[in-house]
């Protein structure tokens, strides 16, 4: 794999759904891999919180991530994996977010501290994020108004998810 970019071949031998040869960029390919990553990667932040530093290159994220079997935060997760869907041929916007979990609708905002990605698809535009630690959704959401969120006890009200800008 070169150091910038994960080749389809990588993709397929990381993240496709078995017995597929090649991947075909679809809502039942990018439902199969988002659960698969879901599944294999767990949320973790240690590195962050030792102060150690957190290299983002598709190499240093695919030896961390999959090659050692460690986790990662959300802009680990999301970057290896839009980098996995980049090489399958899905149309990626890689968008930055403000995450308001549990706080009070009057708060101020904080920073844009969250990377999450929409993926568009014949079907629509869907919100793939593999990295959002406890309440990590383990499929893609279709981006509309009419899409209601819940996780455990806690739940978002239609029409909450802001994409404040986009990322390059």
């Amino acid at each position: 794999m070169s150091a910038g970019r994960c080749s389809p071949r990588d993709a397929s031998k990381t993240w496709a759904p078995r017995g597929d040869a090649e991947p075909t960029p679809n809502l039942a390919t990018l439902s199969a891999i988002h659960a698969a990553h879901v599944d294999a990667i767990p949320f973790e932040g240690i590195d962050p919180l030792l102060r150690r530093p957190v290299n983002l290159d598709i190499a240093s994220l695919q030896s961390k991530l999959v090659d050692s079997r460690r986790g990662g935060y959300c802009f680990e997760q999301n970057l290896l994996f839009k980098a996995a869907l980049d090489a399958i041929g899905f149309k990626i916007t890689g968008l930055s977010g403000r995450v308001r979990w549990m706080s009070p609708p009057d708060s101020p905002l904080g920073p844009r501290e969250h990377i999450t990605l929409k993926v568009d698809l014949p079907e629509g535009s869907y919100l793939a994020d593999v990295g959002f630690g406890v309440c990590v959704m383990d499929n893609p959401l279709p981006l509309d108004s009419t899409c209601h969120v819940q996780c455990g006890a806690a739940s978002t009200d239609p029409g909450d998810f802001h994409s404040d800008r986009r990322l390059a």
